[in-house]
């Protein structure tokens, strides 16, 4: 696994965050984010913010040809409130290019309301191999803190 931060980024977005890539499975990474996002952040209102646009497709669906999105459900992780969910997508490999090769990802989310902002721990991975490096991330989210 490599640790991977871009500070610039995290400075002007105002989401900080770490990147765990891990191995390559059908030309896809496999990714391992915690992220804390601030308050006044470039990309999300809050929390709830978060959760709505990413728990659906941009049209609304939980279900359609490209993906398919668990619901969200409220639980506890590490003594704090979180909200967990899953989804399914079908990655285009090369999306600039006029090939239709894709590889199925699936991802898992914890959004954790922090008091200025929130915490995501996001796991990323081809659908083949998800099982494989989940014991990873459940080991990350076992153990997270956060602010």
């Amino acid at each position: 696994w490599e640790l991977k931060r871009d500070v610039t980024a995290e400075t002007k977005n105002k989401i900080y965050e770490i990147e765990l890539l891990g191995p390559r499975a059908e030309q896809a990474p496999v990714m391992i984010l915690a992220g804390y996002y601030a308050k006044d952040n470039k990309d999300f209102k809050d929390y709830k913010d978060f959760i709505e646009r990413n728990s659906k497709d941009t049209l609304g669906r939980t279900e359609a040809p490209t993906g398919k999105y668990s619901p969200v459900r409220e639980s506890t992780l590490n003594k704090r409130k979180a909200f967990g969910f899953e989804r399914e997508i079908k990655e285009f490999l090369h999306p600039e290019g006029s090939s239709d090769e894709f590889v199925m990802v699936k991802e898992k989310f914890y959004v954790l309301p922090a008091k200025e902002g929130f915490h995501v721990l996001h796991y990323y991975s081809p659908k083949s191999v998800f099982a494989k490096h989940l014991p990873a991330f459940n080991k990350l989210s076992a153990t997270f803190k956060g602010l």
